[in-house]
């Protein structure tokens, strides 16, 4: 072929690209993100159709972009605001286009999906029906953006770059930290330096605080720096140097913006750390009993911020995190008009609605938020942060909790997942948010009807009926998942629900094979985990109703191979090269922990006969912060494991091993005590009792000087008739150097086999 022949094979191809049955005529000067959505129109049509592609009867004619046709019939894409989009059948006629940079693009993409039957619940594979020849009825799809950020942070950085092609095909317009491209319409961005936990990123512990260290908090009559700590939100002279952080900040991504020829960021985000530790000053703290939240102080800044930014570019907003001690509103203080709220869901039972009355804390707060400030967001959380995410019926909060936001006019909704390789039915819950935030009327059980067909085929029936088994199981124990929850909080995981559920999989195994089993393989590794975890619980379960060791009725082994073989094969298929070792090491971490615990757990002699009484929190179920903490086998302990901890601080003879209540919702510290070396008289374990409190939601006890061990209390709250009080003990031995009774070990080391608490008559 010479070169003419393929330039004007080329052009033909641009200008009016036929195919078998149906033609298709690309509008002239086609954006970049428009030229896309021609190349996947064609593409995907050509897998799917097959001889013809009929409207009405006849022969489809199909208008891509802003046509001159669609013009004449009265849709003109370029009055239309951006992501806006028009799917419109004028007899055999077929009018794709929208407006922006993505509208056209989102129209083929939603023409693709709804229309033809093709998905995407992945970034690595396509979803495509049968090719047969398609008829279609009249169509009249038009579109706008109930939210205008519809953001899924997908991957912790860990999941292929695919430069947003994932993101676009589902219609979301930021794709957490990775970037979409121009050839995907672009996307939703924020400026420097991130979108959120800015305040070290504008003040970096070097060189600010050798400089500065008025400009971060006192903590402890002490100031304190960095990623751990926050700002002296009160402090003039810092102000005034975020404002010209923030000017050059602006004008730096212009600049850059400019050279790539895309439109420059005009959100700018001054957000707490990812941490407590409010400042303590004098000035901070009046401010603070003033407006009755921590939240004062903070917007007393942003708003310094915004106030400035107006001034400079009237067209930029700055957001903020309403984020842990700062998500209680200000009784005065108002954002000003070009602030935007983003309302963080720390707190919330994820299993159940948030329409639900267990979670009425958070929408209250949300209601509160939205009478006040101009523009709200939402920071809302796919995953549980524990030790595991655990499966639990997520699928069935999305839909409820976007009609709730839209509701409160939220117009910014961020979903962050991370562990994609582990996650309990990550794609579909994804797809799900995906889907929702396009139209959250949409029916929630017809999407997951779909996504069941689609990818599981014949297996479908028994996946459904485990996922319907997991929320029964919730409404039945009472289940309160927060985000982050350990094992012990997953307690609709009990006996009958986990061999259930195990003999749901071994049904779907049987009826399925090649990729579709590996899918159901995939999806069964959460419920392996979470059984394993849940071990001792399940056994002592068993062998409270009369079980033996020869009927239990789950195989242990085979649960912990398939986990760790599970997550070993997906993190092969999802994550990249360097990721690999990293993750295969902790999968075959985990399985070597498996082994240490133990179906059968002996009580503790002092709890003999009060199993109604009492809430037994074994080594497994403690929620484990840092490195160093490890389960081990340990017969000289009641449960018959234990978690080994290094004390890798100074040795404090008075404060031994300090334990107490945190309730994060009321910022409120209640009771406990720390034991002294002087109470340790003996070698081996003994029972200590702690202090007398009444759980609180979102309470959890904490032990070490850093807190890093935790035991989560909120399915006691959900599940206490009234304000109930409880004794707590902590089970534990001491050896090493600084111990009398056991200096078998040349550092001091701390074993903890167990937390009770006893309820109080």
């Amino acid at each position: 072929m010479n070169i003419l022949s393929y330039i004007l094979l080329s052009l033909l191809f641009f200008f009016c690209v036929r195919l078998q049955g149906y033609e298709i005529l690309p509008a002239e000067n086609l954006k970049l993100a428009e030229k896309t959505a021609l190349a996947e129109l064609k593409n995907y049509l050509g897998q799917t159709v097959d001889r013809s592609l009929r409207i009405s009867g006849k022969e489809a004619v199909i208008h891509l972009g802003d046509s001159e046709f669609a013009r004449r019939h009265g849709i003109n894409a370029s009055v239309m605001p951006e992501e806006n989009y028009v799917i419109r059948s004028i007899g055999n006629h077929l009018v794709l286009c929208g407006g922006g940079e993505r509208g056209t693009l989102y129209a083929v993409y939603r023409f693709l999906e709804d229309v033809i039957g093709i998905h995407w619940f992945n970034q690595f594979e396509d979803s495509l029906p049968e090719k047969q020849p398609v008829a279609l009825d009249e169509l009249d799809i038009h579109w706008s953006p109930v939210f205008f950020q519809r953001d899924i942070y997908r991957s912790e950085n860990s999941l292929p770059k695919d430069g947003g092609r994932f993101s676009a095909r589902n219609r979301l317009n930021r794709d957490g930290d990775y970037s979409i491209s121009p050839e995907y319409g672009g996307g939703f961005n924020y400026g420097s330096p991130y979108f959120i936990h800015t305040f070290a990123l504008y003040f970096p512990e070097k060189p600010y605080f050798s400089e500065h260290p008025e400009y971060f908090a006192l903590n402890k009559g002490k100031r304190v720096a960095g990623m751990t700590s926050q700002l002296c939100l009160t402090n003039e002279e810092m102000l005034d140097k975020a404002v010209r952080e923030m000017r050059n900040f602006v004008m730096k991504d212009e600049t850059e913006a400019a050279e790539k020829g895309v439109a420059p960021p005009h959100i700018y985000d001054f957000s707490i750390n990812d941490a407590r530790n409010p400042c303590e000053c004098a000035s901070c703290q009046t401010l603070v009993r003033r407006e009755g939240s921590e939240a004062g102080p903070l917007l007393y800044a942003v708003n310094r911020l915004a106030d400035e930014m107006k001034k400079f570019r009237p067209h930029n907003f700055v957001s903020t995190a309403a984020y842990y001690h700062t998500e209680e509103p200000p009784r005065s203080l108002r954002p000003r008009d070009n602030v935007i709220i983003r309302l963080c869901d720390t707190s919330t039972n994820q299993a159940r609605r948030l329409s639900d009355t267990v979670n009425r804390h958070f929408v209250e707060r949300l209601a509160k938020w939205a009478k006040i400030a101009p523009h709200i967001g939402i920071w809302d959380y796919g995953i549980t942060y524990g030790v595991i995410p655990g499966p639990y019926p997520q699928e069935d909060t999305i839909a409820d909790a976007l009609r709730l936001y839209r509701k409160y006019n939220v117009r910014f909704v961020f979903f962050e997942h991370e562990k994609p390789e582990t996650g309990d039915f990550y794609e579909m819950n994804l797809w799900l948010e995906a889907r929702l935030l396009e139209d959250p009327d949409r029916d929630a059980g017809k999407l997951i009807r779909i996504y069941m067909d689609r990818c599981f085929g014949a297996a479908a029936p028994e996946m459904l009926a485990y996922r319907r088994l997991l929320k029964a199981s919730v409404l039945r124990n009472n289940s309160y998942i927060d985000w982050f929850a350990p094992p012990a909080m997953f307690t609709h995981i009990d006996l009958a629900t986990a061999s259930a559920a195990q003999q749901l999989f071994d049904a779907a195994e049987r009826k399925v094979t090649g990729r579709v089993l590996e899918r159901v393989r995939r999806a069964r590794v959460n419920l392996d985990r979470i059984c394993m975890y849940r071990l001792p619980l399940l056994g002592r379960e068993h062998f409270a109703n009369g079980g033996t060791e020869q009927n239990f009725p789950l195989d242990r082994k085979a649960m912990s191979v398939r986990a760790r073989d599970g997550w070993i094969a997906a993190v092969k298929r999802d994550l990249p090269p360097s990721k690999h070792a990293e993750r295969i090491a902790a999968a075959q971490k985990e399985y070597e922990m498996f082994q240490v615990l133990p179906l059968h757990t002996r009580e503790n002699p002092r709890f003999m006969g009060k199993k109604s009484q009492i809430h037994d929190f074994t080594a497994e179920q403690f929620q484990l912060w840092g490195s160093g903490k490890t389960l081990v086998r340990d017969s000289t302990a009641d449960a018959g494991f234990a978690v080994r901890i290094p004390m890798k601080w100074k040795f404090n003879p008075e404060n031994v091993l300090p334990c107490a209540m945190y309730v994060p919702l009321e910022n409120k510290t209640g009771g406990g005590r720390a034991i002294a070396s002087g109470e340790i008289t003996k070698k081996g374990y003994q029972l200590y009792r702690i202090c007398r409190i009444v759980p609180r939601t979102s309470a959890y006890l904490y032990l070490l000087p850093d807190w890093t061990v935790q035991v989560k209390l909120n399915n006691i709250v959900a599940n206490m008739r009234n304000d109930e009080m409880f004794d707590v003990y902590v089970s534990a031995r001491f050896s090493g150097p600084d111990f009398p009774f056991d200096k078998s070990s040349s550092q001091n080391l701390i074993f903890l086999e167990r937390i009770i608490l006893e309820r109080v008559p």
